[in-house]
C-alpha cells in the first residue's frame, strides 16, 4: 500500500509540473481544407513546421493505404485522419452488408461452390484490412499532430496506440535514450555495458523489453551490488506503460518532450551452473520516471543538432534471499537523477547521480557514474 501511495504521489507531482507547459492546440478534427497526404520533401526547405501536423505512415500499412485509400507518400496530414476514419467506417458497413447478403451458390453435386468460399474469404480479408486502417486513423487523430493536453495523459489505451507510440511513430525513442545509455563508469575505473536484446509491444498497452547488463563488477559486496542496481542484472525483463507524454514543437522539427512512464523489471545476476533459480541473485524493481528533452541549438539545417536531457527516477526494490544476503538489505527505495546531452543523434554524454535512499547502507554506498554512448548512423 505504501508503494502504491508513493508512486501515485510522484505521478501527481510530475503531472503538475507538466501542466506548466503552454496551452496546446485543440484535438485534431477533420477540416474541409485538410490535405490527405504530405509527400517527402528531399530539398529540406520548409516554410513552416510540418512536423506539427503530419503523422508518419507505417511501412506495413503503406500497401493497404495505396490499394484501399489511394494514399501515397510517407506522411499523412493528421487533420485528415478523422475524415479518413469515417470513410473506413462507411466501407466496413458496406462490406458487412454484402457479406451478410451473400447467398450460397451450389455446384453440380448440390454442394457449396468454391466461388462462395472465395467470395466470403475476400470479404473477411477486406474487413480486417479496413478495421486496421480505421484503428490507425483514430490513433493518428488522437495522438498525432498537436492533440489536447488531456489526450497526452494515459496516451496509450489499446494495441494500435501502443504500436503507434512504441513502433510506428516511435515517440518514445526520442526520449528513452536517457534510460538506455550503453557504457557507464564510476570514478574508480569500473564499468558496465548494457543493451536491449528484444523489445516490442505486449497487448494491450505495455512495452516489453529483454536486456542485459555486462559489468566488470560482481555482486560480492555491498558497494559493488548497490552500484549495479541502476542498470539492472546480467539478465532482466521489463514491462513499461506510459502515464503522460507531451511533445511540443519550438521550431522546424525541434521539440521539447516530457515523459512519465512506470516500469516493472525483474533482474537476475551472478547466474551459476547447478544453482536452483530460487537461489539465484534476483530482485524485483518498480520504477517511475519523469523525463525531459530539449533541442538546444536552433539551426534549420539540423533538426537534432544537440539535445539536452534530464530525468528523475525513483525505484522500489524487493529482492530474494541471495539479494538480501549480499546487500544486507531487501526492501528499500532509491532516487537518481540523470543529466546529459546528445549530439547529432550519435554521441551521448551523461551523468547518473544518486540522490536519496531510505536505507542508510544503500545511501552510503551509492556513487555517481559517467555514461558515454556512440550510435552508428542508421541505413536508409
Amino acid at each position: 500500500m505504501r508503494t502504491f501511495i508513493i508512486i501515485s504521489a510522484m505521478s501527481v507531482c510530475s503531472l503538475a509540473l507538466s501542466a506548466q507547459i503552454p496551452e496546446f492546440n485543440t484535438q485534431i478534427k477533420s477540416e474541409p481544407t485538410a490535405k490527405g497526404v504530405v509527400k517527402s520533401d528531399s530539398s529540406g526547405s520548409l516554410t513552416y513546421d510540418r512536423a506539427r501536423t503530419t503523422v508518419p505512415i507505417p511501412a506495413d500499412l503503406k500497401e493497404d493505404m495505396r490499394e484501399l485509400m489511394n494514399l501515397y507518400g510517407d506522411e499523412l496530414d493528421a487533420y485528415a485522419a478523422d475524415s479518413l476514419r469515417a470513410f473506413t467506417n462507411k466501407k466496413l458497413t458496406e462490406l458487412y452488408k454484402k457479406q451478410k447478403n451473400t447467398k450460397i451458390t451450389l455446384n453440380a453435386e448440390g454442394l457449396p461452390a468454391k466461388s462462395y468460399y472465395t467470395t466470403m474469404d475476400n470479404y473477411s480479408s477486406l474487413i480486417e484490412r479496413y478495421k486496421i486502417l480505421r484503428s490507425f486513423f483514430r490513433t493518428a487523430n488522437s495522438l498525432g499532430g498537436n492533440p489536447t493536453f488531456i489526450a497526452r495523459i494515459f496516451p496509450v489505451k489499446n494495441l494500435m496506440n501502443a504500436k503507434y507510440f512504441f513502433l510506428y511513430n516511435n515517440d518514445e525513442e526520442s526520449v528513452m535514450f536517457i534510460d538506455k545509455l550503453g557504457l557507464q563508469s564510476n570514478f574508480s575505473s569500473t564499468y558496465s555495458a548494457n543493451a536491449n536484446l528484444v523489445s516490442g509491444v505486449l497487448a494491450p498497452f505495455f512495452k516489453f523489453t529483454m536486456a542485459t547488463n555486462i559489468s566488470q563488477q560482481t555482486s560480492e559486496d555491498d558497494q559493488e551490488a548497490v552500484n549495479k542496481l541502476p542498470n539492472g542484472g546480467l539478465f532482466n525483463v521489463s514491462l513499461l506503460a506510459p502515464l503522460f507524454f507531451s511533445k511540443s514543437y519550438i521550431g522546424n522539427g525541434k521539440k521539447v518532450i516530457f515523459y512519465l512512464p512506470v516500469e516493472y523489471r525483474f533482474n537476475v545476476d551472478d547466474v551459476k551452473d547447478k544453482i536452483a533459480f530460487n537461489e539465484t541473485y534476483n530482485y524485483h524493481q518498480f520504477s517511475s520516471y519523469f523525463m525531459g528533452t530539449f533541442d538546444l541549438l536552433q539551426k534549420d539545417a539540423d533538426t537534432d543538432l544537440a539535445t539536452l536531457f534530464g530525468a528523475f527516477k525513483m525505484s522500489y526494490y524487493n529482492g530474494g534471499n541471495q539479494f538480501s544476503s549480499r546487500l544486507s538489505a531487501n526492501k528499500f527505495w532509491t532516487a537518481y537523477a540523470t543529466l546529459g546531452i546528445q549530439i547529432k543523434n550519435k554521441y551521448t554524454v551523461s551523468a547518473n547521480i544518486p540522490l536519496w535512499s531510505d536505507n542508510d547502507l544503500i545511501k552510503q554506498q551509492q556513487v555517481a557514474t559517467l555514461g558515454l554512448t556512440f550510435q552508428p548512423a542508421k541505413k536508409e
